[in-house]
């Protein structure tokens, strides 16, 4: 589960940690790590010492985060339930844990996938003949200037798919593995890429049409087969969107969901 740690290495990511002294030195309580992304909270792994749970450490770790999201007015906040969360020994489960803390069930394959390049390259999607789709243009053939001109035109098109605003990615986004489509110096489209620690993680797309979709996605794995070869890729599902866009590229898509809750329903049981 540490490896979870890994959303820290997002300009959205955020740690809260419990710290116990009643032995007369610190001790590692209690851990929780989330994400912030737009008007969503996401808790994305929370772990508590077992040797002492039961004391109401996790109940405060996600109490702090509903005061979190009531200053920043944020009125959504979901807890990411995987694989790993079943084997968890929070109440009766990680799911249960959750429901019992203001959460619903929410819409299966809301949620984190993790897959390898090597696997990505086994599926018919990523086996198109690249040659016959548009041509879109690296971000790396820009200057730094026109960059962080063309990214702050991209996170502004309406119905893009994006992970954070633009004024936390100028300096995370690999251009090697960014693709746009231009109209003079208009962009129109784009799939950008960030590095995480040793994985690589899409941070936003759009396109105005399938082939111009598949045309930036193609360029940018082909980059990154090419560049990193081995590494993993971790794919942050916060949106309908994403998920809509990503399963009918990559099966499997539905290996976790995620737990929704209101930041009303706090306010109403204080």
């Amino acid at each position: 589960p540490f490896e979870r740690l890994i959303i820290l290495d997002n300009p959205c990511g955020f740690a809260l940690a419990c710290i116990t002294d009643e032995k007369k030195e610190p001790m590692p309580a209690g851990l929780l790590v989330g994400t912030v992304t737009g008007d969503v909270i996401t808790i994305d792994w929370i772990a508590v010492n077992p040797f002492l749970q039961g004391r109401g450490i996790g109940e405060k770790l996600l109490l702090t985060v509903y005061d979190m999201a009531d200053a920043g007015k944020i009125e959504n906040i979901c807890a990411v339930i995987s694989e790993d969360y079943e084997r968890e020994d929070f109440s009766k489960g990680g799911g249960s844990y959750f429901e019992e803390h203001l959460f619903e069930d929410g819409e299966k394959a809301f949620g984190d996938f993790v897959l390898s390049l090597s696997e990505l390259a086994r599926l018919p999607y990523f086996k198109q003949d690249s040659a016959r789709l548009p041509k879109p243009t690296a971000l790396s053939s820009f200057s730094v200037d026109e960059i962080n001109g063309i990214l702050e035109k991209l996170f502004s098109i309406k119905g893009a798919v994006s992970l954070s605003e633009p004024g936390y990615m100028m300096d995370v986004i690999d251009p090697e593995l960014g693709f746009v489509f231009m109209d003079g110096d208009e962009p129109y489209g784009g799939f950008l890429v960030q590095e995480a620690g040793d994985y690589l993680m899409p941070v936003y797309y759009f396109a105005e049409s399938d082939r111009e979709g598949a045309a930036l996605i193609l360029a940018s794995f082909e980059k990154a087969l090419s560049k990193y070869k081995g590494r993993d890729v971790l794919i942050l599902q916060r949106k309908k969107e994403s998920f809509k866009l990503l399963s009918d590229i990559i099966p499997g898509m539905d290996r976790s969901a995620m737990l929704w809750a209101k930041l009303s329903d706090y306010r109403n049981l204080c």
